[in-house]
């Protein structure tokens, strides 16, 4: 259970710090465009582009280990039922 509980936190840090980090992309690479900087406009939105691959596909991983821990649990709960 104890790791189950660390798992969760760790997917609710993760995906906050994802959708935090591609706001923050989006914003400059935004600004950049107001500021007729064509360069940083998309330097800005390829980071944004690989920050939501990466945190997509981190938070994906951890959901996928909270799913099969679920189904321990339920399989471990009905043998003793």
């Amino acid at each position: 259970m104890e790791e189950y509980n660390s798992t969760k936190k760790e997917l609710e840090y993760y995906q906050n710090k994802g959708i935090l980090l591609i706001a923050t992309f989006w914003g400059i690479a935004l600004t950049a465009i107001v500021l007729n900087n064509i360069y940083v406009f998309f330097i800005f939105i390829i980071n944004g582009v690989l920050t939501a691959i990466y945190y997509g596909n981190k938070t994906d991983s951890l959901e996928e280990k909270l799913s099969r821990y679920e189904l321990e649990s339920y399989s471990f709960q009905g043998s003793f039922e």
